[in-house]
């Protein structure tokens, strides 16, 4: 399979008055293109920062330190970590989106949900929209205006710069004029009654019912489970080639879940996009995802399929959420002590002091992930040098 992202050595530390706090160690991790990865862990692990991260949105006092994301763009294999903020914001979006937990932050409570799904379909599809505009029109005006039809043929509306030698204020006052011109006029209305239609698609394509009467509506008219799913119509506004979901199933009911769930599956599958879908639902992600990445206090744990993962989980970690599940006629079993303090994090391997099968070497020295099966790659003394061999 080939990697559409390969996250290597990713390092962030946040710098508060309080300290330093370690988020994310040396993250190394990589989807397949058309790949469903799962990342999960407690809450705190990093999982969203990493999501973050590949999106490059670790706001101050937040940095990233070290390490590198090299992504399969349109334009070839670039390091995300690397490419200027302009370069960054044509990815995002429209190569990259995501999926945020919280569907009623992610949408603005004063703007209606047709005014907010074309604001992002005309950032980033411009060009597509601008063509289907141009056409309607030159329709519109084919055998009425020979002169015209010479004029729109050639027109690329993406392209057209308004006399860059002037300055900032005539340039503003020109636009206005140039704005209140019937042609001009006629035009930002072709590009908006084509983007509408587009965001009408998205909405019936996410199974939105009514869709013409929920492009009028505000935010808070609608339920959560509504809401989520323009936040996903939003994100596959674009054709993404990476999908990033961070728990967007938290706080809906069951039934809107498995919905929420099966709806991803199908729009994943028809856009061949990838998806990270960061959860701590471990029954979420043996449902959905191809692979499973364990994270705990910045740092990968183990990676396997997810069939290996259930079947047969090596790292302590793993074990141990795995036993926390509720299961018919077993009782769950906790895991004992408390998450990592992200300030002071533990010497050795960070998960050492809950550990129940730990070894002086533990506290010493933070072990590195090791492939112990074909795909099956684990960060834990066990399965290194002479333990190598421990049977499970």
């Amino acid at each position: 399979m080939t990697d559409l992202v390969n996250i290597s050595d990713l390092t962030i530390r946040f710098h508060t008055y309080e300290g330093i706090v370690q988020a994310l160690n040396g993250v190394n991790l990589s989807i397949g293109e058309e790949e469903t990865l799962g990342l999960v862990g407690e809450t705190g692990s990093g999982k969203t920062i990493t999501g973050l991260a590949l999106l490059r949105l670790i706001m101050p006092p937040g940095k990233i330190e070290g390490g590198s994301i090299l992504f399969g763009s349109d334009d070839g294999t670039v390091d995300l970590l690397k490419i200027s903020e302009t370069e960054m914001r044509k990815i995002r979006g429209s190569q990259i989106a995501m999926i945020f937990q919280e569907p009623g932050a992610a949408l603005n409570p004063v703007f209606s949900i047709g005014d907010q799904l074309t604001e992002a379909i005309l950032l980033h599809r411009r060009e597509e929209v601008a063509r289907l505009a141009a056409d309607n029109l030159r329709r519109l005006l084919s055998g009425k205006s020979s002169f015209m039809m010479n004029v729109l043929k050639p027109l690329n509306i993406t392209r057209v710069k308004i006399y860059r030698n002037i300055s900032e204020n005539r340039r503003q006052a020109l636009s206005h004029i140039i704005e209140k011109t019937p042609f001009v006029r006629r035009m930002v209305r072709g590009l908006r009654g084509e983007a509408d239609k587009i965001a009408l698609s998205l909405l019936r394509e996410v199974e939105i019912p009514d869709a013409v009467r929920i492009m009028k509506q505000y935010p808070y008219e609608l339920s959560g489970g509504m809401k989520q799913r323009i936040v996903i119509a939003m994100a596959l506004s674009c054709c993404s080639k990476l999908i990033i979901a961070d728990e967007p199933t938290t706080s809906l009911d069951v039934t809107i879940q498995v919905q929420i769930i099966e709806l991803l599956k199908k729009l994943k599958a028809e856009l061949h996009s990838s998806l990270l879908y960061i959860t701590h639902n471990l029954g979420v992600a043996a449902e959905i995802c191809d692979r499973v990445a364990v994270m705990y206090a910045g740092n990968i744990c183990e990676v396997a399929s997810v069939y290996d993962i259930f079947k047969n989980p090596l790292h302590p970690y793993t074990k141990a959420l795995m036993a926390a599940v509720p299961k018919p006629g077993v009782e769950p079993r906790a895991i004992g002590g408390s998450v990592a303090d992200a300030f002071s994090l533990p010497s050795g391997c960070p998960f050492h002091p809950r550990c129940q099968e730990v070894m002086n070497t533990c506290s010493l020295d933070c072990p590195t992930l090791t492939e112990v099966a074909p795909g099956h790659f684990v960060a834990c003394h066990l399965f290194r040098g002479e333990n190598s061999g421990i049977s499970n």
